[in-house]
């Protein structure tokens, strides 16, 4: 899945940049290396993100998620929109066009979380993100974030899990996808389609309004986003919500390990 994802979104020559028909190994490895040199960074970015609270009827606080993700988008020159919905989080909507590009592959995920009950969490809160030394049911322990500097730079174990309510739904897929998006820009490997991505607030509480929201901004999406267009369409499932579950490594919804976008994203 890699291979293929990579070939197909990076390899067209610009300026300046790597030239074109890279390798699909050379794209993993080159991604995979920018992950490890910023892993403290990539992490960080998700516990600020899963710090805010996300239960769909929290009206202020689904509007923040959305407002941060507006900015951790443009942050990475993706035009963004917020597509407002009554008494809802808004579908964060966002493009970003490659030249000469002929295609298009559209990402969708969620950003809200399953309502919480406070005291059912023994150990923190909900929305404050917990680093352990393993999963809960392998004896995982609290630990503190690794300090990170120059001269020692922050290692993480493989075994380590970030919990906090969507650590794994659906929040980390999200900051998987960026950090690939920055790695490859890093990298000067540019994409050779158009991405967009569909972030809804409300896919716990059943999604009731996303159809309608999409179809009156058609114009804007460039495509009518039904069920039964896609049911006409090939598909490619690359673990988003609803999908086969390939950018977690946990089955449950409170252990994550950190994204790892070269092999969640685009394994």
């Amino acid at each position: 899945m890699a291979g293929t994802l990579l070939a197909a979104v990076c390899v067209c020559p610009v300026m300046g940049q790597k030239p074109a028909s890279v390798p699909p190994a050379q794209v993993v490895q080159e991604v995979r290396d920018y992950r490890m040199d910023h892993e403290d960074r990539i992490v960080r970015e998700l516990a600020e993100f899963l710090a805010i609270p996300n239960v769909a009827s929290d009206t202020p606080n689904i509007q923040k998620n959305a407002e941060h993700l507006r900015e951790m988008l443009e942050a990475r020159g993706v035009e963004t929109h917020l597509l407002p919905i009554t008494g809802r989080g808004p579908v964060v909507f966002g493009k970003l066009i490659a030249p000469e590009a002929t295609r298009t592959v559209i990402f969708y995920a969620h950003y809200d979380g399953q309502p919480v009950d406070p005291a059912a969490w023994t150990d923190g809160t909900p929305f404050e993100p917990v680093l352990r030394s393993d999963a809960i049911e392998a004896g995982g322990k609290r630990i503190p974030f690794p300090e990170n500097s120059a001269k020692h730079p922050a290692v993480y174990k493989n075994d380590w899990r970030i919990y906090a309510r969507s650590s794994s739904d659906d929040k980390s897929p999200i900051v998987a996808l960026l950090a690939a998006l920055d790695a490859l820009r890093a990298k000067q490997i540019p994409l050779k389609v158009n991405l967009k991505v569909i972030f809804e607030g409300e896919e716990e509480a059943g999604s009731t309004n996303l159809a309608h929201t999409l179809e009156l901004h058609k114009n804007l999406l460039g495509a009518v986003w039904t069920g039964a267009s896609l049911a006409q369409r090939p598909l490619r499932k690359l673990g988003a919500e609803s999908c086969d579950g390939t950018l977690a490594t946990a089955e449950f919804d409170e252990g994550h390990r950190w994204p790892r976008a070269d092999r969640r994203l685009l394994r």
